[in-house]
């Protein structure tokens, strides 16, 4: 089968959850003997090569205005895909659900992977929530096959619009690595600081994890990653919580920005535990990267969070500052014993949601589309 996979950064991975994804997926489903193509945002990937890793590489220019780069970029990717005989294509983002109909202007079967976004969720303004509901409806119209990674995304799609997804969850590996340059970036020690990972928005819920930290009194470091692009306000909140930790020595809240690939693996590897604070969406891919990684995983207590960790982590009352201390204390104090559940962490992995089996769901998607 020939199979474009458009709507991220492109490959190789070098930022979020879907260029992973990307990568992941292009490269099992090449070696299974399909054509694939990545389309890539020259930006992003300026390599001049045209594979990668046996998968082959559009690589888009630059926009020019008046366009927004990121829609301009969409559009002139599906454009291109019009003149390609793909027997699937596959847009990532639902944001990118608005433009669907181009390829299917030529006969294209159209699959479109969502964002594990609650749609209901608050973040953003008013115009950013109404253009989160705007392209959930597109992409219930324009699709084919719509793909949701959680039974949430799922029943969402199916009250909302009446439509029917298929459920494929994000992918992980089994990941370990030995201490390196990662830890000694900010000074770390093996089992001896805490992870947050994730977008720093007020429903993913670092303030909550920051509180926590300073009502433990540890005294190893909190290591936050992720960016708040997103809501600058909220940013300057978090600095402002961050100023007021102390005065344990040995306290302290890193803000380390961005953060991917081996060093983010390093991360999740040695942490002592990795928090999973996050109230609404789907499968978090940072969480199944840090449950792959042997991570002991405290997770906010939801549906979603039981549906992936199972016993393979610790849960905390929803969005209790004092319970999520307490565990913070045991995960540093009494870290040795939290090792069997680490071990079923990854065994859950391998189990449910390794790239070989996201892999095998989404070409058997593939041939029923183009059959």
């Amino acid at each position: 089968m020939k199979i474009a996979v458009m709507g991220t950064r492109g490959i190789p991975a070098r930022y979020g959850g879907f260029e992973n994804f990307a990568e992941e997926l292009s490269v099992r489903l090449t070696q299974r003997g399909h054509e694939v193509t990545v389309y890539c945002h020259s930006r992003h990937c300026p390599e001049s090569d045209r594979r990668y890793r046996g998968v082959r590489r559009v690589v888009m220019p630059e926009p020019a205005r008046p366009l927004p780069k990121a829609m301009a970029y969409s559009v002139l990717s599906m454009l291109h895909a019009v003149f390609c005989r793909y027997d699937a294509v596959l847009i990532c983002r639902g944001s990118n659900a608005a433009l669907a109909w181009i390829p299917r202007l030529a006969w294209q079967k159209v699959a479109v992977s969502v964002d594990g976004v609650d749609p209901e969720s608050d973040s953003g303004n008013p115009l950013q929530q109404l253009a989160r509901k705007m392209a959930n409806r597109f992409a219930s119209r324009f699709a084919n096959k719509l793909i949701t990674d959680s039974e949430a995304m799922a029943d969402y799609f199916r009250q909302s619009y009446g439509v029917q997804s298929d459920i494929i969850p994000y992918g992980s590996r089994r990941i370990s690595l030995p201490p390196s340059t990662a830890l000694g970036t900010w000074s770390l020690q093996s089992r001896q600081y805490v992870l947050y990972v994730g977008t720093l928005l007020p429903q993913n819920h670092a303030h909550t994890v920051i509180a926590a930290y300073r009502k433990s009194l540890l005294d190893v470091p909190l290591l936050l990653v992720g960016d708040a692009k997103q809501d600058a306000k909220y940013m300057g909140y978090i600095r402002e919580q961050v100023a007021a930790v102390g005065p344990v020595a040995g306290s302290r809240v890193i803000l380390a920005g961005t953060v991917y690939g081996r060093q983010l693996e390093e991360l999740m590897c040695h942490t002592a535990a990795f928090i999973q604070s996050t109230e609404t969406g789907g499968t978090h891919p940072a969480l199944l990267q840090a449950m792959g990684a042997g991570s002991l995983v405290i997770a906010n207590d939801t549906a979603a969070h039981r549906r992936t960790v199972g016993e393979g982590g610790l849960y905390y009352r929803f969005n209790s500052v004092t319970d999520l201390a307490q565990k913070m204390r045991d995960a540093v104090h009494r870290a040795d014993e939290f090792q069997p559940i680490r071990s079923k962490a990854q065994q859950r992995i391998e189990s449910n949601c390794s790239w070989d089996i996201v892999a095998d769901r989404y070409e058997t998607l593939f041939q029923a589309m183009a059959s």
